[in-house]
């Protein structure tokens, strides 16, 4: 059977997609090495993978209110810099007696991986947790981009820049191959969304495969083994969360006491990594945790609050969770924005949040039909989009296809 390498940046939101693709492609009896900031190495472990860890210089999502295009530029070249410096003198010093067959990556974790590819002459896979790009659509990094930057956002990806063009004179390129090297995307790329999130998604061609996300056999209907479980009363559940870096939120998610004081609602409050629960003195119809995997929550609730994060969206829209959108970096001020004019939720600027604007938010939402008839048939297209299983089978027919495939 086949060995995979995968490299992807260090956030829930980029690991979490590829944990049940890799336990369905160990099932089927291949070999899957994560190169991995070594605070994930536990999470795919479990999963059945083996690890080549190092420690990320990146910095932390703060849980400020707004994150601005500096800062999310600050982190991409956070990511180029431990890509070109550390990650790819580790990698190839660990796999080199046992290269792959197949390199997966996400974008984020582009430097390393197509660098160790091009010398290894290993065909590759870019993975796109979040919305793909392709030469009628960009995010970001174009002069059409969806997102625009600053000079100061533009000041940090010259700094990333700097590392990835210092790494490439050393492996023989030169700056006329950097627009190619740091092509938006692959010739191979696996898409865990849906076709109809897409924006433009009819221009992606058979390059792109659309598999939705990947979730835990049981996680459709919410009978994972050990799972949260609803209240038993007839209080509808509402699931919020700012995502699992941001852990300085306090204020934001005491409003939930104040909105929600009544026991209409169930809330069930994620706050992220280090967060005390304690702290917030919350009524016994809150509950909080430090982290809960959504899948377990998302088949009982009847609306998400969430900054919008990529891993939050789909998991939403698989679920067919309507979503109120409180975004905080210029990626989920575009979801925000993209799901309101797909008519799968709503949004509230966090300088325009207040208590009575949230639960009137929460309380419209869950009475709209439209919405949710919305959300019923993008939920039933992420389904059928086969997930981990078709992930797996895409990559082996890739596999197969190669000129020395085992």
């Amino acid at each position: 059977m086949s060995h995979l390498a995968i490299f992807v940046v260090p956030g829930y939101g980029h690991v979490g997609p590829t944990i049940e693709l890799t336990r369905e492609l160990v099932g089927r009896g291949h070999r899957v090495t994560y190169v991995i900031d070594e605070g994930y190495a536990g999470l795919v472990a479990e999963a059945g993978a083996h690890t080549v860890t190092y420690r990320s210089s990146r910095g932390r999502l703060a849980g400020q209110k707004s994150f601005e295009g500096a800062d999310m530029a600050a982190l991409f070249a956070d990511f180029f810099t431990d890509g070109a410096e550390t990650v790819l003198p580790l990698a190839e010093s660990a796999l080199a007696d046992d290269k792959p067959d197949l390199i997966l990556y996400d974008f984020g974790a582009f430097p390393a991986a197509r660098m160790l590819a091009r010398n290894w002459s290993v065909p590759t896979v870019q993975l796109f947790p979040q919305i793909a790009s392709n030469d009628e659509f960009s995010l970001f990094g174009s002069p059409d981009a969806a997102i625009q930057v600053d000079e100061a956002a533009m000041a940090e990806f010259g700094r990333g820049y700097a590392a990835l063009l210092g790494m490439a004179n050393a492996n023989g390129l030169t700056e006329a191959d950097m627009p190619s090297f740091a092509a938006a995307y692959d010739d191979r790329n696996l898409v865990f969304l849906t076709r109809s999130f897409q924006p433009k998604g009819e221009t992606f061609d058979e390059r792109f495969v659309f598999v939705g996300p990947c979730f835990a056999a049981g996680a459709d209907d919410g009978t994972v083994p050990g799972a949260w479980q609803p209240p038993q009363n007839d209080s509808k559940v509402l699931l919020a969360s700012m995502g699992t870096e941001s852990n300085e939120q306090a204020e934001f998610f005491r409003s939930f006491g104040e909105a929600f004081k009544d026991d209409e609602w169930h809330v069930v409050l994620t706050l992220g990594k280090g967060a005390d629960a304690a702290e917030l003195g919350l009524a016994d119809h809150l509950e909080a945790h430090s982290f809960l995997p959504h899948p377990q929550v998302l088949p009982h609730a009847e609306v998400l609050v969430t900054h919008g994060g990529p891993g939050s969206v789909t998991e939403a829209l698989h679920y067919g969770t309507p979503m109120v959108i409180v975004p905080q970096t210029p990626e989920t001020r575009f979801n925000a924005q993209h799901v309101t004019e797909l008519g799968l939720g709503t949004a509230i600027l966090p300088e325009d949040l207040t208590a009575h604007g949230l639960r009137a938010a929460v309380d419209e939402l869950a009475k709209d039909t439209r919405v949710r008839d919305n959300v019923a048939r993008v939920s039933q297209e992420s389904r059928d989009s086969g997930g981990a299983i078709r992930a797996a089978e895409v990559l082996e027919g890739w596999l197969a296809a190669l000129p020395d495939a085992r």
